[in-house]
């Protein structure tokens, strides 16, 4: 029963939260976003793929879930032959970082150029630290609300 709770003590002393953490996960994980939002904006799939882990899965607003990374770069492929992203930015609001979990949650902007479209929402996702000490996307789920005024 004693190493049971020392386990879980030292589980939980290892889970911290965005505003007592060091600020070392925190800004790689905004740099991940960044990439991402780079990556959208020149139209490369593979450079999306690239950030995500291998069994991701991202839940769009009005779309069925998409499961893998080889999935959604052909699905992005696809989508970026017909569209031109202006921005695809995410701004942390909370991030909880747990070992080589991070569970984040804050708002996104969404701007496509060609044909035109403009979303505003919050996220929730899920990041991973892969066995490089690369931070990747792992979940991400979308909700889209009124943008802001």
């Amino acid at each position: 029963m004693r190493q049971a709770i020392a386990v879980l003590c030292l589980w939980f002393a290892s889970c911290s939260l965005s505003g007592r953490s060091g600020e070392g996960p925190r800004r790689q994980i905004e740099a991940l976003l960044a990439s991402l939002d780079h990556a959208y904006r020149s139209g490369e799939a593979a450079a999306v793929a690239s950030l995500l882990t291998e069994d991701v899965i991202i839940s769009p607003m009005e779309v069925t879930d998409l499961s893998g990374r080889e999935q959604i770069a052909k699905v992005l492929a696809n989508f970026f032959s017909t569209a031109s992203v202006e921005r695809y930015t995410f701004h942390l609001a909370e991030l909880d970082v747990c070992s080589s979990k991070a569970y984040g949650r804050g708002e996104f902007d969404w701007l496509v150029r060609s044909p035109p479209m403009r979303v505003h929402g919050r996220f929730f996702a899920v990041f991973q630290r892969g066995t490089d000490g690369v931070w990747r996307l792992h979940r991400l789920i979308e909700n889209a609300t009124p943008p802001p005024k």
